[in-house]
């Protein structure tokens, strides 16, 4: 299953990235100066809860997959370096 990820620029500068889903009984966030790294951390939190449930005895959607999307500011600073 793949699940939308928003990434938008604050007026600081810094990034955030949040699931535009709310059928699970979690959310994941993740933040950073760059794009990577948000992303970066966004998968950290993944996994930080994929081992939280695991320990819980609690299922975690093994599946889960992302299509990381750009706000306009985001998507312009991400492209252009290449």
């Amino acid at each position: 299953m793949k699940v939308d990820v928003i990434i938008e620029r604050g007026e600081s500068g810094f990034y955030s990235a949040y699931m535009d889903y709310d059928d699970f009984d979690f959310g994941l966030y993740g933040g950073g100066y760059t794009v990577e790294e948000t992303i970066k951390d966004f998968l950290e939190g993944k996994e930080f809860m994929r081992e939280s449930y695991k320990e819980e005895g609690r299922s975690f959607p093994e599946d889960l997959g992302f299509n990381f999307k750009y706000d306009v500011p985001s998507f312009l600073a991400y492209y252009s370096v290449l």
